[in-house]
């Protein structure tokens, strides 16, 4: 091989090596203070109540926009899962920042104010793994 090939392939290689770590640094997929869907597992307990969305890798806990979407929120768990746990969740909202948000027992990484129910129903093994690699559908 010659030098000239060697060193267009090397450089090749760096541009790739650049490219990807690039495009993995902006690996959050959460667009914080921007209203937007997201799905995942929510589950309660007698003192937590937690949104795991697909693909993102955070526990979150869960604030409502107004009393109305709260009671509807809670009549749709009653309706889908009872007392067993947990269930997916489809929602719209607006996620906070990542921080530290403290629960009695538990710590979460945002708050999410939901604005919207979109979907809800017991969880099966197929629901995040058709979310996988998405992020949060701006809406």
């Amino acid at each position: 091989m010659s030098p000239r090939l060697f060193g267009l392939i090397i450089s090749s290689a760096g541009a790739v090596v650049s490219l990807i770590l690039f495009v993995s640094c902006d690996n959050d997929p959460v667009s914080p203070g921007h209203a937007a869907i997201y799905a995942g597992s929510y589950s309660q307990g007698i003192e937590y109540s937690i949104f795991k969305p697909c693909a993102v890798g955070e526990a979150w806990m869960i604030t409502f926009a107004s009393d109305e979407v709260a009671s509807r929120f809670m009549m749709r768990v009653l309706e889908v899962v009872g007392s067993s746990n947990p269930m997916y969740t489809s929602l719209r909202g607006v996620p906070s920042e990542k921080g530290s948000f403290k629960g009695i027992f538990v710590t979460f990484d945002r708050q999410f104010e939901v604005t919207e129910i979109l979907d809800a129903h017991e969880l099966t093994l197929d629901d995040c793994l058709n979310q996988l690699g998405s992020k949060g559908r701006e809406s």
